[in-house]
């Protein structure tokens, strides 16, 4: 039979929390500046994919429309789980400049086309983090970006089918309609939510 935990144990638990904190590696200046740099990074593509929202909804593709404006919600959470990161190991988020949004105005096809060439960007961010984590050593922030990395994957995978179901569409407006509705539909639901980041 399991014992309640006493007082005592409680304390032993928040006091080795405690000393773990004391002595966790401060993070290597360069790998902080690119973790700083991310969080400017995920907000730029927030407002890019708010504006292809604005775009694709003026246009009247309202699938699209909730698609991108949940791929917006999806790139603020991003930002706000690295600020946090950043937080627990004791660094102040900044946030740097943040460009207007700048977006192609034509088809959805063209839409999608630019959000996955900005997706291989930020894959490519992502990797530099990681890959700057494992030359410093930094073993806490290898593992915690891993969960980036496979979200990349995954947006990647999710913007390549969405262009090779509108290369097959071609330009039967009713085939596109279909993949507009299915885009709000299947793609345009809530966005991702990772444990505490």
């Amino acid at each position: 039979m399991k014992r309640d935990a006493t007082v005592d144990d409680l304390l032993t638990e928040e006091t080795s929390r405690e000393l773990l904190l004391e002595e966790q590696t401060p993070m290597d200046a360069s790998l902080q500046k690119l973790l700083q740099t991310q969080v400017t990074n995920e907000l730029a593509n927030q407002l890019r994919y708010k504006q292809m929202s604005f775009v694709m909804e003026q246009k009247g593709f309202k699938g699209f429309s909730r698609f991108f404006s949940s791929q917006a919600q999806d790139e603020a959470n991003h930002s706000t789980m690295i600020s946090e990161y950043l937080k627990d190991r004791d660094i102040l988020p900044v946030i740097e400049s943040v460009p207007a949004p700048k977006v192609p105005a034509g088809s959805p096809r063209e839409a999608v086309t630019a959000a996955l060439d900005f997706e291989k960007q930020t894959t490519k961010q992502i990797w530099a983090i990681r890959d700057k984590a494992d030359s410093v050593k930094d073993a806490a922030t290898h593992q915690w970006i891993q969960w980036l990395v496979n979200e990349q994957v995954e947006e990647e995978k999710t913007l390549q089918d969405l262009i090779n179901r509108l290369d097959i569409a071609g330009d039967d407006k009713a085939a596109l309609l279909e993949i507009d509705e299915e885009a709000g539909n299947r793609f345009g639901g809530p966005c991702c939510m990772h444990n505490k980041y």
